[in-house]
């Protein structure tokens, strides 16, 4: 026996132990008492996001990309009960990271960074009361919910998009933003053969739409026959996912919902029912010009 005790200590291998044991001890100290260097985001909030977490690119919000936080390996951490070795997201690291990864994904313009519901001052309890809905919506509901603003330019329907925008990516839904004008742009593009038409994939792989200023900026878009017969389709398009149960929609527009029937709809029966269907209760913007300054400036008489 001392023999082999001698074996042992002139061939290193005891040395080689105790270096094992020491580094195992030390990974357990550091999993059970984390240093204060580790880093989480898991109680991130979307009201903080303008705080350095959201960048430009393009003309369009990015995000900046989160480092791993040390307690997991890569983004994911896993258990063993013996027998199998089962995998999740981390949460101070990799689920915080995708929600950002939803909100890029969202194609919000770069005066969305600091909109948020915290910062919003709602102008009645009608309108608050239908925001709480959809922000209580959970995917798989019977009918997801929608919502229509309509009133005067400025009195803050884009920048509750933009908030609403970030509260939904931010829990894990798939969002997409955009304008009357920016998509049938797109649509304009496509005639040259330079892109797909924007009408065969634009509602594809999303859960939420957003969509700003029905019937152009300012409700001041000319509307020809082509610009009637598209925008037509396109709310047709946007009744066939929401009845199936597989879009949200939350829309703006300048224009009363007369005045989309008369200048949009052509007076469409059909339309009008599927518009009633989708948004049964418009809520009308009564706040006042949320970009107008306090202070008097040269416009002012």
């Amino acid at each position: 026996m001392q023999n082999l005790k001698d074996t042992i200590v002139n061939s290193g291998i005891e040395k080689a132990l105790k270096r094992i044991k020491a580094v195992s001890d030390q990974r357990r100290i550091e999993r059970d008492e984390p240093s204060p260097e580790l880093k989480t985001w898991r109680n991130l909030r979307p009201d903080e996001l303008h705080q350095g977490y959201l960048i430009p690119k393009g003309g369009y919000i990015s995000t900046i990309t989160l480092d791993y936080c040390g307690r997991c390996q890569e983004g994911f951490t896993f258990k063993s009960d013996g027998r199998y070795r089962t995998a999740a997201f981390c949460q101070d690291c990799e689920i915080p990271r995708r929600r950002l990864k939803r909100i890029e994904q969202a194609q919000l313009p770069l005066d969305a960074r600091d909109a948020h519901i915290g910062m919003y001052d709602f102008d009645s309890v009608h309108q608050e009361n239908q925001v709480a809905e959809i922000l209580s919506y959970k995917l798989g509901e019977d009918l997801p919910p929608s919502m229509l603003m309509h009133g005067s330019s400025g009195n803050g329907k884009t920048t509750l998009l933009y908030a609403i925008a970030k509260e939904l990516a931010w829990r894990g839904m798939r969002v997409r933003y955009t304008t009357h004008t920016r998509l049938f742009e797109a649509e304009k593009r496509s005639w040259k053969g330079q892109d797909k038409s924007p009408m065969e994939s634009w509602l594809d792989g999303i859960d939420v739409l957003l969509f700003d200023e029905l019937g152009g900026i300012g409700g001041d878009a000319r509307a020809s026959e082509w610009y009637r017969d598209k925008t037509k389709e396109m709310l047709g398009l946007i009744y066939e996912r929401w009845t199936a149960g597989e879009l949200a929609v939350i829309m703006t527009t300048n224009l009363s919902p007369a005045q989309i029937v008369k200048r949009l709809l052509d007076n469409s029966q059909a339309m009008v029912s599927r518009l009633k269907s989708i948004f049964p209760d418009p809520v009308k913007m009564i706040g006042h010009d949320r970009r107008a300054k306090q202070e008097k400036t040269i416009w002012d008489i």
